[in-house]
């Protein structure tokens, strides 16, 4: 995310966001904002572990997980 305003990009299109540990962790504090920034409600957002896709949902949902589900570091 932080390499794209270098690269000249100015728009996010869909989200990843991957935990090794394999909790459902959701952007937070300066990520969710730069998110909010860059992206639009509707833009798809993957929660992920090395299991595979843990949670699909948009950025405009991620409300009630605002602050990390179970795992409260990203």
């Amino acid at each position: 995310m932080f390499a794209l305003l270098p690269a000249g990009e100015r728009r996010i299109t869909e989200i990843l966001v991957a935990d090794p540990d394999a909790t459902l962790c959701t952007p937070r504090g300066s990520c969710r904002q730069r998110l909010a920034e860059l992206a639009t409600a509707d833009t798809p957002v993957h929660i992920c572990a090395p299991a595979g896709v843990l949670m699909s949902t948009t950025l405009g949902e991620l409300l009630p997980y605002s602050f990390g589900g179970a795992k409260q570091n990203l």
